[in-house]
């Protein structure tokens, strides 16, 4: 099998292989045979990362499946020759693997294929396809979800396929992105900590298939990407909050605001913030002018706009304060340059932030 190939696909499936350190056999790839290629998985009971690998020379002596030790994986980093060939061997009931690469060989002890634990296989389930998603949607919701891993039911991003919706929320602020619902009835969560080993599994950029099965009274989704990688994950089960009984209604003030520069003269007004809850004060009064009150060295002021940059069929003053970052977040899932909407009413209502393609955030107000 090509070596560089080898190295490239066994280094994207340690962030699965080498994340469940209770259990030293999950550290292990996991190795099956299908005709003349390898299915590689790595697996740490919650999450199963596999990608197949083509092999046109796979030794006589190779079993249906075997397992490559962790230990490989440095041997497998150094590995100068085109091509690896991998044989397979058992030494007094000592299962061994033989790995030749140019002028290198090798012989490891393995452990039994039979001591893995068995991980969930779609392909032996009713698979339930569903409409693809974005990686980056998904990537560009994590920050609004709560990293407190007690709280199950937020430490994800919730798949509303009725919806059309990809929705994320710690109780302070919620970003909404839009799929093609197409026909799809599912809802479930997808925790965070899957996610953030798609973007370690996945290309940037990647639009990712999706599925869904049932396997063991279990429910499993699939992330899957045009070159073969494949995530699959059981679902926390939890129940996601009902997140539109939150939604704003009836926002009839709103602000049209260069995302990039407003980004910037937020970050200008709370230089002097020492903390990542350092709150800026909106007062809109025929422009918007942004504070930043510091208990030590004193209160920064910012004119953002006149009269001319600020639109809506009701418009009205008002003060509201946020937190700095949550309004920096929101603004930054905006291209460069793009113009954002923000609706308001007041200081004890969630300000709605909406981009040009629909998608859109709420942001809670800090209490006065």
């Amino acid at each position: 099998m090509d070596t560089k190939e080898l190295q490239q696909k066994i280094k994207k499936l340690s962030a699965v292989a080498n994340k469940n350190r209770s259990f030293p056999i999950l550290q292990n790839y996991h190795f099956q045979r299908v005709a003349n290629a390898f299915l590689i998985s790595s697996y740490d009971l919650d999450s199963c990362a596999q990608v197949g690998i083509q092999d046109d020379n796979i030794d006589p002596s190779m079993p249906d499946s075997f397992l490559l030790p962790a230990s490989a994986t440095k041997l497998l980093s150094k590995l100068k020759g085109i091509d690896t060939k991998l044989s397979f061997e058992h030494t007094d009931g000592v299962p061994k693997i033989t790995i030749e690469s140019g002028r290198l060989k090798t012989t490891l002890n393995t452990v039994d294929v039979s001591e893995y634990p068995e991980f969930p296989t779609p392909e032996d389930a009713g698979i339930a396809y569903q409409p693809d998603i974005e990686l980056g949607s998904l990537s560009n919701l994590t920050k609004y979800c709560s990293d407190n891993e007690a709280r199950i039911a937020l430490n994800g991003v919730y798949f509303d396929g009725p919806k059309g919706r990809l929705v994320a929320t710690d109780g302070h602020r919620m970003g909404v992105r839009n799929f093609d619902a197409g026909s799809s009835d599912s809802q479930f969560i997808i925790p965070l900590a899957s996610i953030k080993i798609a973007n370690k599994l996945f290309k940037k950029g990647s639009t990712l298939q999706l599925q869904t099965f049932t396997q063991k009274d279990v429910h499993h989704f699939v992330l899957k990407s045009d070159d073969g990688m494949r995530l699959t994950t059981r679902s926390t089960g939890a129940e996601y909050p009902k997140y539109e009984q939150v939604l704003p209604e009836n926002l009839s003030n709103y602000l049209v605001i260069d995302s990039h520069k407003f980004v910037a003269d937020i970050e200008t007004v709370t230089a002097l913030a020492d903390d990542r809850f350092s709150s800026v004060k909106l007062a809109i009064n025929g422009g918007i002018k942004l504070s930043h009150s510091h208990i030590e060295l004193g209160e920064t002021e910012l004119q953002v706009t006149d009269g001319s940059a600020c639109a809506g069929n009701k418009y009205e003053p008002a003060e509201i304060g946020f937190n700095a970052k949550y309004l920096v977040d929101s603004f930054k899932s905006a291209e460069k340059g793009e113009l954002v909407e923000m609706y308001y009413r007041d200081h004890s209502t969630g300000s709605k932030i909406v981009f040009e393609n629909g998608d859109f955030d709420i942001v809670m107000p800090l209490r006065q």
